[in-house]
Protein backbone atom coordinates (compact mmCIF):
# COMPACT_ATOMS: atom_id res chain seq x y z
CA UNK A 1 0.00 0.00 0.00
CA UNK A 2 1.17 3.46 -0.66
CA UNK A 3 1.21 6.26 1.86
CA UNK A 4 -1.98 7.93 0.64
CA UNK A 5 -3.97 4.70 0.88
CA UNK A 6 -2.74 4.11 4.44
CA UNK A 7 -3.68 7.65 5.50
CA UNK A 8 -7.11 7.32 3.88
CA UNK A 9 -7.67 4.01 5.67
CA UNK A 10 -6.65 5.48 9.04
CA UNK A 11 -8.94 8.49 8.63
CA UNK A 12 -11.81 6.24 7.62
CA UNK A 13 -11.31 4.02 10.68
CA UNK A 14 -11.17 7.04 12.99
CA UNK A 15 -14.28 8.56 11.44
CA UNK A 16 -16.32 5.35 11.64
CA UNK A 17 -15.11 4.77 15.22
CA UNK A 18 -16.38 8.15 16.35
CA UNK A 19 -19.75 7.53 14.73
CA UNK A 20 -20.08 4.19 16.48
CA UNK A 21 -19.12 5.57 19.88
CA UNK A 22 -21.98 6.01 22.28
CA UNK A 23 -22.02 8.67 24.94
CA UNK A 24 -21.94 7.23 28.46
CA UNK A 25 -25.19 7.09 30.33
CA UNK A 26 -25.18 8.53 33.85
CA UNK A 27 -25.53 6.08 36.70
CA UNK A 28 -28.69 6.96 38.55
CA UNK A 29 -28.34 4.56 41.47
CA UNK A 30 -26.44 1.54 42.67
CA UNK A 31 -28.47 -1.21 44.28
CA UNK A 32 -26.18 -2.33 47.09
CA UNK A 33 -27.26 -4.92 49.60
CA UNK A 34 -25.66 -5.93 52.89
CA UNK A 35 -22.96 -8.48 52.21
CA UNK A 36 -22.25 -7.41 48.63
CA UNK A 37 -18.62 -7.78 47.61
CA UNK A 38 -16.27 -6.04 45.21
CA UNK A 39 -13.23 -7.91 43.89
CA UNK A 40 -10.31 -6.02 42.38
CA UNK A 41 -8.36 -8.18 39.91
CA UNK A 42 -5.14 -6.90 38.46
CA UNK A 43 -1.39 -6.66 38.47
CA UNK A 44 1.11 -4.79 40.62
CA UNK A 45 -0.80 -1.50 40.25
CA UNK A 46 -3.84 -3.16 41.81
CA UNK A 47 -1.68 -4.89 44.40
CA UNK A 48 -0.40 -1.56 45.77
CA UNK A 49 -3.97 -0.65 46.90
CA UNK A 50 -3.85 2.96 45.76
CA UNK A 51 -6.85 3.36 43.47
CA UNK A 52 -8.67 0.49 45.14
CA UNK A 53 -8.57 2.42 48.41
CA UNK A 54 -10.21 5.39 46.67
CA UNK A 55 -13.08 3.16 45.54
CA UNK A 56 -13.44 1.66 49.01
CA UNK A 57 -13.46 5.09 50.65
CA UNK A 58 -16.09 6.29 48.18
CA UNK A 59 -18.50 3.48 49.01
CA UNK A 60 -17.81 3.50 52.75
CA UNK A 61 -18.61 7.22 52.95
CA UNK A 62 -21.66 7.10 50.65
CA UNK A 63 -23.17 3.93 52.12
CA UNK A 64 -22.09 3.76 55.78
CA UNK A 65 -25.10 1.64 56.75
CA UNK A 66 -24.22 -1.15 54.30
CA UNK A 67 -21.84 -3.99 55.10
CA UNK A 68 -19.86 -4.01 51.86
CA UNK A 69 -16.79 -6.21 51.47
CA UNK A 70 -13.77 -5.44 49.29
CA UNK A 71 -11.21 -8.02 48.19
CA UNK A 72 -7.95 -7.06 46.54
CA UNK A 73 -6.65 -9.83 44.29
CA UNK A 74 -3.83 -7.88 42.70
CA UNK A 75 -0.72 -9.92 42.02
CA UNK A 76 2.64 -8.20 41.92
CA UNK A 77 4.74 -9.66 39.21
Amino acid sequence: MNRQAIMTWCLLVLFVGTLAAESPKPVTSIDLQDGDAFVFLGDSITHQCLYTQYVEDYFYTRYPERRIHFYNSGVSG
